[in-house]
């Protein structure tokens, strides 16, 4: 063998390979860099942060005023229900009513032309004309218009 030694870490081969440039506090190391965009990744973090906080209250806000919507809904049809039973009534009693008054006007008409009573059948058909031109309708109209009454504010009521 020949008396040859092989370059080791202090040989020729490690003499050429070159470290970094600078340490690792000198302005060029990555560790500069990184200190140098901590400030803006953490503004940016922050900004993240904030915005998710400002969608998560507009979610609640939407939350709640859709559970007021829902809740609203569900007084103006339990209303309308009321309202609906109330004017089915109405409407029967009215109907039960005007059914009975018109039995008992054509008995009338029937018992004065039976008598040969022409006034008097004049005047039961003139009732009955009347009648029939009337609406139920139209108390309820009345009654729409008194209870506006009653709710307007501007109205000073004096007993």
């Amino acid at each position: 063998m020949s008396g040859r030694k092989h370059p080791g870490p202090t040989g020729t081969r490690a003499a050429n390979v070159k470290a970094p440039a600078g340490g690792a506090g000198s302005p060029g190391s990555p560790a500069a860099s990184l200190s140098n965009l901590a400030p803006d990744l953490l503004a940016q973090v922050v900004d993240v942060v904030k915005v998710c906080v400002e969608c998560h209250k507009e979610i609640e806000r939407c939350k709640t005023e859709r559970v007021r919507f829902s809740e609203t809904a569900r007084v103006q049809v339990e209303q309308i229900r009321s309202r609906r039973d109330i004017l089915v009534q109405f409407m029967d009693h009215t109907f039960k009513e005007r059914k009975e008054n018109f039995e008992a006007l054509f008995a009338r008409l029937d018992t004065t032309l039976e008598q040969g009573n022409t006034d008097g059948a004049r005047a039961v058909l003139d009732t009955i004309v009347t009648i029939a031109k009337s609406s139920p309708f139209e108390a309820l109209r009345d009654a729409a218009s008194a209870h506006n009454a009653l709710l307007d504010k501007n109205v000073t009521w004096e007993f």
